[in-house]
């Protein structure tokens, strides 16, 4: 097993902003502010043809103008992070010549402009064709026909269901 645990905090002085002036909109450094969070990983190896990884991040942001300082664009234009997002993936060899893979990942909420969690599982099986080719089936957004990943809803592109064929041909 292998895992890896991570805190950490930046503190932000001088983040872009967007003012009006005479001459027209100008950059500047507006803005200011703090993350901080928590990000673990781990990796496990159940038996010698089980693996199962795993991911969690926590992220806390407060972001604000500095004071004096104007922006048109909005706090919006420096991210929209949620405030999770996890994973979870298990890979299966079947046999020698064939492995499955399921992964599942949670992604909080984002805030502005507001976009809901979502859940998503994605599956994937291969074939060992030879020593250096592989034929693999993948579907993404295996039990949700579509979901939205990030924009504003007037113009939000929706992730949809996917099925791929794969060869990767290695040297």
């Amino acid at each position: 097993m292998s895992y890896s645990l991570t805190l950490f905090q930046h503190e932000f002085k001088r983040l872009h902003s967007l003012a009006p002036t005479p001459a027209g909109l100008q950059f500047e450094n507006g803005y200011q502010g703090r993350t901080r969070g928590l990000e673990a990983w781990s990796r496990w190896r159940a038996s010698e043809r089980w693996r199962i990884d795993a991911g969690l991040t926590l992220l806390r942001q407060k972001i604000g103008l500095r004071p004096g300082a104007v922006d048109v664009a909005g706090v919006q234009s420096l991210g929209n992070d949620p405030r999770y997002w996890g994973s979870l993936r298990s890979s299966f060899d079947v046999t020698p010549r064939h492995a499955w893979e399921i992964a599942i990942r949670r992604v909080g909420a984002r805030p502005q402009p507001a976009v809901p969690a979502y859940t998503a599982v994605d599956t994937r099986f291969a074939w060992s064709l030879a020593t250096h080719a592989e034929l693999a089936l993948l579907i993404q957004n295996l039990f949700d026909a579509r979901h939205a990943e990030w924009g504003p809803a007037a113009n939000r592109v929706e992730i949809e269901r996917s099925f791929m064929l794969q060869l990767r041909w290695r040297l």
